[in-house]
């Protein structure tokens, strides 16, 4: 009732945040499937999240009504009435707790939904990487709407264990100058945060054997996520000879946070400029 009622956001984020902590019964079926068939956005959206603590057949099917709709737009902001926009919403979150509750046997509802619109991208890049990767990969080779799917999946994060087991395929992409810089950008960080020791020292090697300044810079957003040691040489060159200030000051940073300042002043002879 708070939700639908009133519809102040501080108001709608208690009630969400108190539906969090409610536990999966059966007992809220009624509700959920009342909700989606509700003729307003919000009452669509607020469904779809009593529906995963239903978890009933019926409140599935309900759930699935919804998600099965074509998406009328590419963007929510393309719509031009706020109950398109918000109607646009809450397709969106019922593909997400769709995705969540059914996993695997989604994947091809939600890649369908993706096809219509980029944004539904983040949902296949935060629910099923290692199964939409290659896909990921063919998108940031195109252009347009292909590129923005890809981008949105790519920032997504993912489990250790599954930037793990993709890492060769990852390392490959970055090194690809026919991706999008951005998607490669993205996977560097990806990368980097699965990199070991000897990994990173890799990752120093491409870094400085790059032959462009954009081509540096991405895999030294891999290196420098990695936090290694291999790390701390080229964030001293950065932090001294960079000539863009902001680089120089998120080198230093980055040096003080993981050596501590007074050693971070030492190797960059620079104690006046240290982030204190």
């Amino acid at each position: 009732e708070l939700f639908l009622r009133i519809p102040a956001p501080a108001a709608r984020r208690a009630a969400m945040d108190s539906l969090a902590l409610a536990p999966n019964h059966t007992s809220l079926e009624p509700r959920a499937v009342v909700a989606l068939r509700g003729p307003d956005p919000e009452s669509l959206f607020f469904g779809a999240h009593v529906a995963a603590h239903a978890r009933t057949p019926a409140a599935l099917a309900a759930l699935k009504k919804i998600a099965e709709q074509k998406l009328a737009h590419a963007r929510a902001d393309d719509a031009s009435l706020a109950t398109e926009r918000g109607l646009w919403w809450a397709q969106y979150e019922a593909l997400e707790v769709l995705a969540q509750w059914e996993g695997e046997d989604a994947y091809p509802l939600i890649l369908k939904r993706a096809s219509e619109s980029p944004a539904v991208g983040a949902i296949l890049g935060r629910r099923y990487w290692t199964r939409v990767l290659p896909d990921l990969l063919k998108w940031a080779a195109g252009k347009g709407a292909a590129v923005e799917r890809a981008r949105n999946a790519a920032r997504q994060p993912i489990e250790p264990d599954d930037a793990m087991s993709t890492r060769a395929t990852l390392f490959a992409a970055v090194a690809d100058a026919k991706l999008d810089a951005e998607v490669r950008h993205q996977l560097a960080l990806k990368v980097g945060a699965s990199s070991d020791d000897a990994q990173a020292e890799e990752l120093a090697k491409r870094h400085d054997a790059a032959k462009t300044d954009g081509e540096r810079l991405i895999w030294a957003s891999a290196l420098f996520v990695s936090r290694r040691p291999a790390a701390v040489p080229v964030l001293v060159r950065y932090a001294k000879t960079d000539p863009d200030e902001f680089r120089r000051k998120g080198a230093l940073a980055q040096l003080s946070d993981m050596l501590g300042v007074e050693k971070a002043a030492v190797l960059v002879e620079d104690k006046k400029d240290i982030i204190k």
